[in-house]
């Protein structure tokens, strides 16, 4: 690897200009080499914002260049398999956009690319980086709440304005049409949950509600996990509504509640073993960013396995696929622990 990381951006919508460019250019040990989008002109205008050598629609361009030694993959969710595989065949090191697929085999996929490579990949679950996540997890490792823990984590983005910009809805409609919320920034939450809890779910029920008949999926998700710890925990996502709730987890058990409020980026605990607070101020989320990134490059120097990487990522598409399985069936449906993932991942077919 030379002194500065040679980087591409493929796939450069929202999340890539908002998120993944800005803390790109602000890194001093990464040279952006070239953005790529088959829509060029949005690679273009990417490329002259934040100082790309080049760019490109041409994929195949971008991976047979020698410059580029990783790629940052922030495209649609049912694309992004292929193409960090693409690269992965290339000798490339890979940063994927969350989730890493829409259906297990693709992410399958991915991992048996990973593993034949020899490249690394890191999911782009950001918010497993925050520092409000690593208070949460320790007050609930030291026993602040007590067990059993019950969860409440919700989500809530992506306000529905059917006068406002035409490209994000018909972005948004795509996306739902792909599959639902709880597959898509349920991915965080699901993550979160694994995370905070140290367990893995072993069993999901849902339900689903369509706000708008036009609507080509459920806009929102609303599930129940139950954890091989005995935890229990519900997940819910929603999007499109024209006012949106605060997105905000509550934790509760027998010795206290946590809870960690997004917007205003704080997190705390009230429990008989003591109170705690952390307050990083609304700035905290564009840091993970930064976080992820920096993550991202040491992996990428010393070759240790990123985390989260693909075994965080099945762990998180096999809940939400769990979750949006249940909400199609009306009934709840096993995990059930996959030796080849080395995950629990969802059974053949609902539960009874």
């Amino acid at each position: 690897m030379s002194a500065r990381l040679g980087v591409a951006v493929v796939g450069c919508g929202e999340i890539a200009t908002s998120r993944h460019l800005p803390a790109i250019a602000d890194e001093a040990g990464v040279r952006l080499i070239a953005t790529c989008d088959a829509d060029e002109g949005l690679a273009l205008d990417a490329a002259g914002r934040f100082g790309a050598a080049g760019a490109t629609a041409d994929l195949a361009e971008v991976l047979g260049d020698p410059k580029v030694e990783a790629v940052v993959v922030a495209t649609p969710p049912w694309v992004t398999p292929r193409v960090t595989i693409a690269a992965l065949q290339a000798g490339k090191d890979v940063l994927c956009e969350k989730p890493m697929a829409t259906v297990l085999e693709d992410a399958r996929a991915v991992a048996r690319a990973a593993e034949a490579t020899g490249r690394l990949v890191q999911v782009g679950l950001t918010y497993r980086h925050s520092p409000l996540l690593a208070a949460l997890r320790r007050w609930i490792a030291e026993g602040r709440l007590g067990r059993p823990v019950v969860a409440r984590l919700d989500l809530f983005s992506e306000t529905w304005d059917q006068h406002g910009d035409p490209a994000h809805r018909t972005r948004m409609l795509a996306t739902l049409a792909s599959g639902p919320p709880s597959v898509h920034d349920g991915a965080h939450a699901a993550d979160h949950l694994h995370y905070l809890l140290d367990t893995e779910a072993v069993r999901a029920a849902a339900f689903a509600l369509a706000s708008r008949p036009e609507f080509p999926a459920p806009n929102y998700n609303l599930a129940w996990v139950e954890l091989a710890n005995g935890d229990r925990a519900a997940l819910e996502v929603g999007w499109l509504y024209p006012s949106l709730p605060a997105t905000r987890y509550e934790l509760i058990g027998p010795a206290g509640r946590a809870w960690m409020d997004w917007a205003g980026g704080r997190a705390g605990v009230e429990s008989v073993a003591g109170d705690d607070a952390v307050d990083l101020g609304e700035g905290w989320a564009a840091a993970c960013f930064a976080i992820q990134l920096d993550h991202f490059l040491r992996c990428v120097a010393d070759r240790s396995a990123p985390v989260p990487g693909v075994r965080e990522g099945l762990a998180s598409l096999g809940l939400t696929l769990a979750v949006a399985e249940a909400l199609a069936t009306g009934r709840p449906v096993d995990l059930a622990h996959d030796p080849s993932a080395g995950v629990r991942l969802p059974c053949v077919g609902p539960a009874g």
